[in-house]
């Protein structure tokens, strides 16, 4: 945990975790982004809210899924494109093509 946000600061002065504060906390939970009290409190709501299961549920398969696609290769010319677009747009320069 490299530091305590304000949502999760938020979340944990008020006490009680609703779905909403689930659903935006969810991602640094995974990652074993919270402090111990506000990961119980999530556990805890979890395990009481059918909604969040649901969620919790679908992250998860959403995470195999893309997991099963792999990387997809993009064609040179595509690449090239979006490479001479974003030099135009962003007045970077990036290598338009990679060897």
């Amino acid at each position: 945990m490299d530091k305590v946000t304000d949502l999760q600061l938020y979340v944990l002065e008020k006490g009680q975790v609703s779905c909403r504060d689930f659903e935006a906390l969810y991602g640094e939970y995974i990652e074993g982004d919270l402090l111990p009290t506000l990961t119980e409190r999530l556990e805890a709501h979890k395990d009481s809210c059918s909604v969040c299961q649901k969620l919790a549920a679908d992250y998860h398969l959403t995470i195999e899924l893309a997991a099963e696609l792999g990387q997809a290769k993009i064609p040179s010319g595509v690449s090239e494109r979006l490479r001479m677009g974003l030099n135009k747009k962003l007045g970077i320069n990036l290598p338009i093509s990679q060897a």
